[in-house]
């Protein structure tokens, strides 16, 4: 059974839990603590300095006794790459050890586009099942699509085709249709705009556009800062973390993965009420009741 201590980030208020054998810069990954480290965490740029307030922890290293004064060791300052925990702590991260936030340029020169997104939207009429129509609810929904609007439509995602019968009873057989080449991937009342997220993920910051899929424009622009950030720098001390091991290479993933979802989230709380209450696009990575983090029916 693997022993875990509780770690106290102050003054950022974050706990979490780590691991014996981890250090406490892994521990900060985890808790989503951003500590600064150029080097991805090898003891060699010095940024990740920390303060131990409570709690036993491993001895200095060399590398640490070469950075740090016999004072300030003596007062608990270390490098979190080079600190493990052997009990509860209390840890204190300056400022100047954060991964800062800087200005996340967002501006450009607006160029109009014609747009030709994957997945197009179609509103849909059907009347109710009778005696004189026996065919089945998704052969009639792929019918109206390809008689009405020609689309080259001739499945029906396996996912929606589960509910197909009971979202068209329940939208009275009025409803927006999504379809992504030659299936039917989304269904939902006809309402709202068919939007889209454009997405700049850089080294250091990521930024995000909002788009209206159906006229090509851009709505809202958002900036936020890289979280791989926490594994290093630049790219290639994060491909050499990534090399280490699976887990690694799904840790770096998640983070990116996890503010994109963040990125998400703002745009869909700026457009109120959620878009999950009333489209559930299934053919997005990100329903729109998980980035808004709503209780949506």
């Amino acid at each position: 059974m693997t022993t875990t201590y509780r770690i106290d980030f102050q003054p950022v208020g974050r706990r979490g839990e780590c691991e014996e054998g981890d250090s406490l810069l892994e521990c900060s990954r985890k808790t989503g603590v951003g500590i600064a480290t150029i080097c991805g965490g090898k003891g060699r740029c010095n940024a990740c300095r920390i303060r131990i307030l409570r709690g036993d922890v491993s001895g200095p290293s060399s590398v640490e006794r070469a950075v740090f004064s016999a004072q300030e060791l003596a007062e608990g300052w270390r490098l979190a790459c080079r600190v493990y925990p052997s009990a509860d702590c209390s840890v204190h991260v300056p400022p100047e050890s954060m991964t800062a936030p800087q200005r996340t340029q967002v501006e450009g020169v607006e160029v109009h586009v014609a747009a030709d997104p994957p997945v197009r939207c179609y509103g849909i009429n059907l009347s109710g099942p009778d005696l004189s129509d026996l065919r089945a609810d998704a052969d009639r929904l792929l019918h109206e699509l390809r008689g009405r609007h020609g689309a080259a439509c001739c499945k029906v995602d396996g996912s929606v085709l589960r509910t197909l019968s009971t979202e068209l009873r329940a939208l009275d057989w009025h409803c927006g249709v999504a379809v992504r080449k030659d299936e039917v991937v989304g269904l939902g009342p006809c309402s709202g705009r068919n939007l889209g997220l454009a997405v700049d993920l850089g080294t250091t910051k990521i930024a995000g556009c909002l788009v209206d899929l159906e006229e090509g424009k851009r709505l809202a622009s958002k900036g936020m800062m890289n979280p791989q950030i926490s594994f290093g720098e630049d790219v290639i001390t994060r491909i050499d973390e990534a090399l280490k091991s699976p887990e690694r290479a799904g840790e770096i993933q998640k983070c990116a993965v996890e503010a994109l979802n963040r990125l998400a989230g703002n745009f869909a709380r700026r457009r109120a009420p959620c878009p999950g209450r009333s489209w559930r696009p299934r053919w997005a990575a990100i329903r729109p009741c998980t980035i808004c983090f709503s209780d949506c029916p």
